[in-house]
């Protein structure tokens, strides 16, 4: 009963780096544009770590394993990966439901999740749309993951 507690914290602070992108982003608004690739090749780097993570702690069949990495190698080559945010923080509210079963895979995702989630609340602000519109849509499918997880105990 005690895990469902840190489950909900966790997920909860994981998904927070959104906002933490966001207000950082605020306070360093020269070096936005700038930084816009970096923030980029950030967000590639994390995307393909938790992937890797997970289906090294899965321990899948190695051909298995191949493609699920491979398809998240091709989904990181899109040209422009902010199109597609939301749809990679629905695979993030699945990969972390599924790996709270392995308590260790479970932290490790959080934190990239969160450090996932700066450079993408960052891509959020410069976009200069309705911010929390914008995090809600991110982490809506999450919210209901998190409903399921809760409820399924």
């Amino acid at each position: 009963m005690e895990f469902i507690y840190i489950f909900i914290i966790s997920s909860v602070i994981a998904f927070l780096g959104l906002a933490g992108g966001v207000i950082a982003s605020r306070s360093n608004k020269q070096e936005l544009k700038p930084g816009k690739n970096y923030f980029i090749l950030i967000q590639k780097i994390l995307f393909l770590a938790i992937f890797i993570a997970s289906v090294i702690y899965f321990d899948l069949n190695i051909i298995l394993s191949f493609i699920i990495i491979a398809i998240a190698f091709l989904f990181c080559f899109l040209r422009n990966l902010q199109k597609f945010s939301i749809i990679i923080y629905i695979l993030l509210g699945i990969i972390l439901f599924l790996s709270s079963r392995i308590k260790q895979l479970f932290f490790l995702n959080c934190a990239l999740i969160f450090l996932f989630g700066i450079p993408t609340g960052t891509m959020i602000q410069m976009k200069k749309k309705n911010i929390i519109v914008e995090i809600m849509k991110h982490i809506g499918f999450f919210i209901c993951i998190l409903l399921f997880f809760i409820f399924s105990f």
